[in-house]
């Protein structure tokens, strides 16, 4: 019995590195319509020993300085009147550029997830994202970011790609063209948390694997969609490839986070440069 138990287990990961190698399962419409799914892993809720891994970056990764997330939705005009929503979500470009000056100044170092996991970036590094994937990364964000040589990452909705406000593929095989990372907001940006086992497994492995056809890249990045999340989520989330996820939690990222449930700090409703390192410092130091 333990035998053939251990051989299910052997020929379901075989199944999955084969899943993952030639990516011939997946075809997705712009609008996040699903019309082939892949196949459903079973037994992924039994798996409960991945999730959980600690920020291990050096031996001496507890002395680091831990590092803040900046976590962007629009850059862009907006009535505070008229869309108050919408502003909360927002900051102009004047202000974007007054928050990167200011950054630059206080002597921080804009890094990728990629470049986090992989341990190696200097002290006072932190990592801009902007979640949704807007068309108004590319128009207003992008020029300013490599204005100061800066990098971010762009969390994209896979389905929403194409649609008017949102990126379009050209542009986002652009923005990796300039070194700025893409990861995945899911297809269609469903609360992730509601979703049965198999609509689960497709709105994550679906997203990344067509974002790395479009990119050229291994998306390991994920920013759960309005930050829903559960056990359930997480591990899903680890067992179809990814190795770094955000939530809407407040806090800097420290040796003893959680890479697949990092807090971010929220930006938005025009704050300014002063008040946006006066907030990472007190999270800093508290």
């Amino acid at each position: 019995m333990k035998l053939i138990r251990f051989l299910n287990w052997v020929f379901l990961l075989f199944g999955l590195v084969v899943l993952g190698l030639t990516g011939g399962y997946l075809y997705l419409s712009r609008s996040g319509t699903i019309t082939r799914t892949i196949p459903v892993i079973e037994g992924i809720n039994k798996i409960t020993s991945v999730v959980g891994v600690q920020l291990i970056q050096s031996a001496s990764a507890d002395e680091r300085q831990e590092v803040p997330i900046l976590m962007y939705h629009y850059v862009r005009e907006v009535d505070s009147n008229t869309d108050p929503l919408g502003y909360g979500l927002s900051v102009s470009p004047e202000i974007f550029a007054s928050h990167l000056a200011a950054l630059e100044q206080a002597g921080y170092t804009t890094i990728t997830p990629q470049q986090f996991l992989s341990g190696d970036y200097p002290d006072k590094s932190l990592i801009l994202s902007f979640d949704d994937g807007y068309d108004d990364f590319y128009s207003q964000a992008r020029p300013l970011l490599l204005e100061h040589q800066m990098t971010a990452i762009a969390f994209v909705i896979y389905g929403f790609l194409d649609q008017e406000n949102y990126l379009s593929t050209g542009q986002v095989e652009e923005l990796v063209a300039d070194g700025f990372e893409i990861g995945s907001h899911t297809v269609s940006h469903p609360n992730l948390t509601s979703l049965d086992d198999t609509r689960l497994q497709q709105e994550l492995m679906e997203s990344r694997t067509a974002l790395e056809r479009l990119t050229g890249k291994r998306i390991i990045a994920i920013s759960y969609p309005s930050g829903e999340y559960d056990e359930r989520v997480l591990r899903y989330a680890n067992f179809v490839g990814y190795k770094f996820g955000v939530t809407v939690e407040n806090g800097l990222v420290g040796s003893k986070n959680e890479l697949l449930k990092l807090p971010r700090v929220r930006v938005g409703g025009n704050e300014s440069a002063n008040d946006l390192l006066a907030e990472i410092e007190n999270l800093r130091s508290s």
